[in-house]
């Protein structure tokens, strides 16, 4: 009897209506799934958002932390001090300058990469360790642009290329003919191997055809320590980096990297107007983050910077030691990060100019 109601069912019907229904029944519960799936995920994102505009509103309510990966006393850790100062005041909490420095600044590079993208640690950089570390050490511990949040630009400065007074040097004309008719006899120091000091000589050297020979040293202290004593012929260096010995008599400049002459030593021409326009740079220092920083915390973070730029006493003080107020932020910034870094590619692979650990 089973067998024939069985078959009677699938004779009229019943059956196939019976898992059309069923099958109508499980659609619209999915169809409700995902309903709610998607209202959950709406609001979650509402949820977070309102939480990143509160946190930016919020913002900041403890103390900053900006860590440089220099020595104090250089002119990168002079510079985020008086960042820091002026930050502290306008943004109502403590912005604390903390020094990691070794391996050309990229404990400290490495150390903000990792670090939540809260904006309450910060990296005061250079372009040694964002622009020049990067190409000429491949393996280097962190990927520009994207491990960074480029903040704000916050000063340029140009190079100062100076020369042992035991040299009969008294202008880059001077210079080039005795490298000439002396190659590789002319050494300069640098404040290590694939950083700007040594970069720049590279450029230098080639913008003027001649063969110049490289001293790598542990910092730039050490190679004005010995460029002042003769052990050395030359260098390039911050006006920072010399200023103890500015007008003593002990070093000689010729030129400065910038395209023009700068306050600070005013009768010191530019590479320039001795012909070597093509190795014309200037440095910079900025404020940067862990990459994904919520926008309403770098735009805080930028205004804060340039108004901290334009107070006069700040820009004195920079200026004072040859750093020139150059605020840059965001994508500007960014871009203008990454076309450094594509020319200092450049120049590495045609010198060959390789860190290896």
């Amino acid at each position: 009897m089973g067998r024939d109601a069985s078959k009677v069912s699938l004779r009229d019907g019943s059956l196939e209506k019976a898992i059309k229904r069923e099958r109508r029944m499980i659609g619209s519960y999915k169809k409700s799934a995902h309903a709610m799936l998607r209202a959950l995920s709406l609001v979650l994102l509402s949820l977070a958002g309102a939480n990143c505009a509160k946190a930016a509103d919020d913002y900041p309510n403890k103390p900053i932390e900006v860590i440089v990966g220099y020595l104090p006393g250089g002119a990168t850790d002079f510079a985020a001090r008086v960042l820091a100062e002026s930050l502290s005041t306008s943004l109502g909490q403590p912005v604390i300058v903390n020094n990691r420095p070794g391996a050309s600044s990229a404990i400290a590079v490495d150390a903000v990469k990792r670090a939540d993208p809260d904006g309450y640690t910060l990296l005061f950089g250079n372009n040694d360790a964002i622009a020049i570390l990067p190409a000429v050490k491949p393996d280097v511990a962190y990927k520009i642009p994207d491990d960074l949040t480029f903040i704000s630009r916050v000063v340029e400065f140009p190079l100062v290329f100076a020369v042992s007074t035991k040299l009969p040097l008294n202008a880059m004309k001077d210079f080039v003919e005795y490298a000439k008719a002396n190659p590789g006899k002319f050494n300069y120091g640098s404040s290590g191997v694939g950083g700007s000091l040594h970069i720049e000589g590279v450029r230098m050297a080639l913008a003027a055809g001649i063969d110049i020979t490289h001293v790598a040293y542990k910092g730039a202290a050490g190679a004005v320590t010995d460029l002042v004593g003769g052990q050395i012929d030359g260098m390039f260096g911050t006006v920072k980096d010399i200023s103890a010995h500015l007008n003593t008599g002990t070093i000689k400049l010729l030129a400065v990297t910038s395209p023009e002459r700068v306050p600070v030593v005013p009768d010191v021409p530019t590479l320039a107007e001795a012909g070597l326009g093509d190795a014309t740079v200037t440095g910079w220092f900025a404020l940067m983050g862990p990459a994904n920083m919520p926008k309403e915390v770098t735009d805080k973070l930028s205004k804060a910077v340039a108004d901290a730029l334009v107070k006069p006493e700040v820009a004195k003080r920079l200026a004072d030691s040859g750093l020139y107020t150059s605020p840059l932020a965001g994508a500007e910034f960014k871009d203008f990060v990454v076309k450094q870094l594509d020319t200092f590619k450049t120049i590495a692979e045609k010198q060959n100019i390789r860190i290896t650990d």
